[in-house]
């Protein structure tokens, strides 16, 4: 009856949490904002498409950004001479207005291909940074779509036809500045410290759109140049969550301020086409264009410029398994009508979905998305953990057999084929430690309802906890199905008498600290750490307290924190020698043999540890059930009386609590949930060449001699300083043939502004222009985007060390919140910062000299602006070490490397390193120049992996180097390297 009673008011306790969140009002700080709950619906959706439509679908020339590249900053030369050619002298961007007609748009049929698709909701950009909008604004007069051009609402009809027609959400992008509107460039020349532009239009507008359309994900852009306070962000946000028609289902992204991308909203975009490739614990949302070059419409648009189906489903695949939505965009002609290959790649979608939309809609990332042995195989799970989906890019051609390395199978594992008529396929353990072999010789490709992609459903998978228990030799499909149904209803059994021997050794410590693991772990600066230790025989007849763990405990050790947990278990033959490996972090997977990984809540570590000690055979006797009875009828009163008690408290401080919430404003805070999930980082050992011939210097456009330093731009053209061809090299993805776009083609150095001498450095800004080193001009030039000659930005041309003289400037770094370019003046010994029309720098670091204290630097060659830590990574190439060095701060602290300047071809140490770089997530990367190899660093460690390279070896085929100068990480994270005298740049894929 106690029983009884402490259900209902459990139930009770329940209501009254929920009335309490319900009522939850959010105030307008970031604090309170990001702990609001996502909508379940929008992570259960995964899929939408993005439209960019607009009056830059009329001239359709380079992208939505046209008008910017027209008349902007830095205009494009090509777009100039495009407009010079086609249109009147006195022609303005406003002209195209009355041709965007969209006489041929009809909703209906877009709303039917959306659905069609397989999507879940769309976004429409209501206005993007031209100010142009898609609906008869308040405050956009004459500039909108029914005053001007197809005197229609078009946001509206599409809007209607969307919630009319389809199951579709619906929402809006909206872009939050405008390039060219008077009162917004009036906030920018007042350094923002006014509000004109976001009080009158901005803001309102807003308003208006989430008023009177409702849309239920509002997806702001637009924001980069202010912060968020100029913006009003965290107050419109409020009254979204508090006040808005929508408040309950809308969701936001991440762009509300240069400060806010991947920090604050309910899902993060961080940078267009963002796809980090493994998990994060935010949601996060890839948006992505079918045409790689251009989100608007483009005409001259080649075949190749479109992602294939193929292509469109690995990045759909990748996002969903590693816990994003795919936004996938389309971009409509002036017309109003979606060209045919869009509407094609969107119905490929949806027939494929047809058949694979349950291993993709309200899904969750599997504990591993990308599989441990096989780079084409990635994981979704469903929400009950009843089900793992493996999907198959590829299908293999010349075997009948695909091997899975993640999944622990057992004899009960059933695995079906999405599409397939069959009811299953065969599979058996596969012979290693773990993994499952899957037979598809009996399947007919041909014969499957889907043609790419391919989806095997796993049931009845091994948990890792429930593997550890179990050694698979021994079992059989009936004590298999016992122990499934006892598991988590016994805490012992009796022990069943084996002939097997084993060593479980488990230690334990905070997720992100790092340090060898080995059978004597003890306590290292600050980790807290225990080991649990014992030595299984199951050959005597002992009785299971006399195996018994010890545990050796910290008395620091914070049983509320997330640990890592590394389990060796190692049977008789493998006793000669302990094992140990080296951890990488959690977002690091390193495959070592008979070495399991967990992340385990350290509440959970002695229940763990103690099944662990137990026989790898579980035997249920009667004794033990009947003593468990026994115990249970003591026991089964003063539990239920001791829940009564407890639950009936629990209610009454939750009605206190849901009182208090009327009478006080509430201070909320943010909650971070624990994973477990394994993320991967890992890359082809052997590279790619993408530009240049090996072991080949030329001049010629596909040719390079002793290139250095490398960059990328938003459509991940490669930038190349060709320093022994005075030239930089632009190469288009997926092409080997580069243009000169700074200095001369043929090779010609010079001293003036039309020539390079020796380019080093290189960075490229969001506007494709380009800043350059040109060391031995002691200067650094900018090249606009098409120009023929640069401009000088530092340096005079003559050696010295003055703040406006540079010797032998090497690596650059931007910060794109102050705009200040720092420049490594390499013979100097020192860091120095310009602004822009600014002829004279700053020291920032260095300076005192050539030297190894922390007060000096010693050759430094590049550098990297962490702007999380407001500081600067300094590449100290004659002190063979990383140090960073705060801004503001005089002296540097070690990062990588030898404190004291020691070369060396250890893990620990480097040998003239030249360049270095991060990754999203903190992690380091060096050119360990000296010792042919590229180093990952975790967060935090200062003992390297090698990822690219083999120490101290030179080489040219694709797994070595010949002196490696520079590396930069695409947003896939794939990473690129300068292998200077094999004159080439060689791309090692991340899988």
């Amino acid at each position: 009856m106690y029983y009884c009673i402490a259900k209902l008011i459990f139930v009770a306790l329940l209501s009254c949490s929920f009335l309490s969140v319900s009522e939850q009002q959010y105030t307008p700080d970031w604090t309170s904002l990001d702990a609001r709950p996502l909508p379940r619906w929008y992570d259960e959706s995964k899929i939408g498409i993005f439209i960019h439509w607009g009056l830059y679908s009329v001239p359709a020339v380079s992208t939505e950004w046209m008008w910017w590249y027209w008349q902007g900053t830095n205009p494009h030369e090509d777009i100039i001479a495009y407009m010079k050619k086609n249109y009147p002298p006195d022609w303005t961007y406003a002209n195209f207005g009355p041709q965007f007609r969209a006489d041929l748009f009809d909703p209906n049929e877009w709303a039917d291909l959306f659905a069609a698709s397989g999507a879940k909701y769309v976004v429409l950009t209501s206005k993007h940074h031209e100010g142009y909008a898609m609906w008869p604004s308040t405050f956009n007069f004459n500039w909108n779509s029914m005053h001007v051009g197809p005197k229609r609402n078009l946001l509206g009809d599409l809007a209607a036809a969307i919630r009319n027609r389809t199951n579709l959400v619906f929402g809006l992008y909206y872009s939050l500045f405008e390039w060219f509107n008077p009162v917004y460039l009036q906030d920018k020349s007042n350094n923002f410290t006014t509000q004109y532009f976001p009080q009158t239009k901005a803001l309102p507008e807003l308003k208006e759109l989430v008023e009177t359309y409702k849309p239920e994900i509002v997806w702001s852009d637009g924001e980069w140049q202010a912060p968020d306070t100029y913006w009003k962000a965290a107050q419109f946000l409020a009254w979204l969550y508090n006040e808005s028609p929508v408040k309950d289902t809308v969701v936001v992204n991440d762009r509300w301020g240069r400060d806010t991308p991947c920090k604050h909203g309910d899902f993060y975009t961080c940078a267009d086409r963002y796809n980090p490739g493994y998990l994060i614990e935010h949601k996060w949302e890839n948006a992505f264009t079918i045409d790689k070059i251009s989100w608007g419409y483009r005409p001259a648009a080649n075949i190749q410029d479109y992602m294939t189906i193929e292509e469109m489903l690995k990045e759909i695949v990748i996002t969903i398994s590693t816990g994003g939505n795919a936004l996938i965009n389309v971009g409509p002609n002036m017309y109003g009508k979606i060209s045919p290959i869009f509407q094609e790649r969107l119905r490929q979608m949806g027939s494929w979905l047809q058949v694979n939309g349950e291993a993709i809609y309200a899904t969750k990332p599997w504990k591993y998305q990308n599989d441990t042995i096989n780079p084409n195989v990635w994981y979704t799970s469903s929400k009950d953990n009843k089900f793992v989906y493996a999907f198959l890019l590829i299908w293999p051609k010349d075997s009948n057999e695909i091997i899975l390395g993640a999944p622990l199978s057992s004899p009960r594992t059933i695995v079906t084929l999405l599409g397939s008529s069959a009811d299953s396929v065969p599979c058996h353990i596969a012979s290693g430690d773990r993994g499952i072999v899957i037979d598809v010789s009996a399947i007919k490709l041909h014969l499957l309802q889907s043609e790419w992609t391919w989806t095997f459903k796993l049931e009845n998978l091994l948990p890792d906890d429930k593997y550890e228990i179990f050694n698979r030799s021994h079992l059989n499909n009936s004590s298999i199905d016992h122990h499934f149904e006892t598991f988590s209803n016994h805490n012992h059994s009796s022990i069943r008498k084996t002939r097997s021997k084993s060593i479980i050794h488990a230690t334990i410590r905070p997720l992100r600290t790092s340090h060898p693991i080995n059978n004597n772990s003890i306590q290292r600066n600050n980790n807290k750490l225990f080991s649990i230790s014992n030595i299984i025989n199951t050959d005597d007849y002992r009785d299971q307290s006399e195996n018994s763990s010890i545990i050796q405990k910290s008395s620091e050790f914070q049983t509320n924190s997330m640990n890592f947990v590394s389990v060796n278990k190692i049977h008789r033959h493998f006793l000669l020698q302990p094992q140990t490996f080296e951890n990488k972090r959690n977002d690091l997977y390193v495959t070592v043999s008979k070495i399991r990984k967990f992340r385990l809540k350290s509440s959970k570590v002695a229940h763990h540890a103690r099944k662990n000690v137990w026989s790898d055979n579980f035997n249920t006797t009667n004794d033990h059930h009947q003593d468990s009875k026994n115990n249970q009828k003591k026991l089964y009163s003063k539990q239920c009386l001791a829940a009564l008690i407890i639950s009936i408290l629990l209610v009454i401080a939750v009605i206190i609590t849901t009182l208090l919430i009327f009478l006080i404003k509430p201070q909320t805070t943010s909650t971070s949930t624990s994973s477990t999930k394994v993320a991967v980082l890992r890359w082809n050992t052997s590279g790619i060449t993408i530009a240049g011939i090996t072991t080949m210097s030329g001049n010629t456009s596909n040719q390079l001699n002793q290139p250095w330093d490398l960059a990328l731009d938003w459509s991940n053209a490669l930038y190349v300083t060709d320093q022994r061809n005075n030239r930089v090299q632009k190469f288009l993805m997926d092409i080997s043939t580069g243009t000169t776009v700074a200095g001369q083609a043929n090779a010609t150095g010079g001293l003036t502004l039309n020539y390079l001498r020796g380019p080093l450095g290189i960075i490229v800004d969001e506007n494709s222009n380009i800043y350059v080193s040109d060391n031995n001009n002691d200067r650094i030039v900018i090249w606009s985007n098409g120009a023929t000659s640069g401009s000088l930005f530092a340096g005079n041309g003559t050696t010295g060390n003055s703040i406006n003289q540079l010797d032998d400037p090497y690596g650059l770094a931007h910060d794109p919140n102050s705009d200040a370019i720092y420049i490594v003046d390499y013979n100097n010994h020192r860091i120095m910062r310009y602004f822009q029309n600014n002829s004279s720098g700053t020291l920032v670091a260095g300076g005192n000299g050539n030297g190894k204290n922390q007060t000096q630097l010693s050759l430094p060659t590049a550098i990297y602006f962490d702007s999380l830590s407001n500081s600067l990574l300094i590449v100290n190439t004659g002190a063979h070490n990383i140090v960073r060095w705060v801004l503001g701060e005089s002296s540097w602290t070690l990062v990588a490397g030898n404190i004291n300047g020691t070369a060396g071809i250890s893990s620990m140490h480097l040998k003239s390193p030249t360049d270095v770089t991060l990754d999203p997530m903190g992690n380091m990367y060096v050119a360990d120049r000296n010792n042919q190899r590229i180093q990952f660093y975790p967060v935090g460690e200062t003992n390297g992996t090698t990822i690219a390279g083999r120490t101290g070896i030179t080489g040219s085929n694709s797994t070595l180097f010949d002196t490696p100068s520079s590396i930069i990480l695409d947003n896939q994270l794939n990473l690129y390297v300068v292998d200077r005298f094999n004159h080439r740049i060689q791309k090692f894929l991340r899988y």
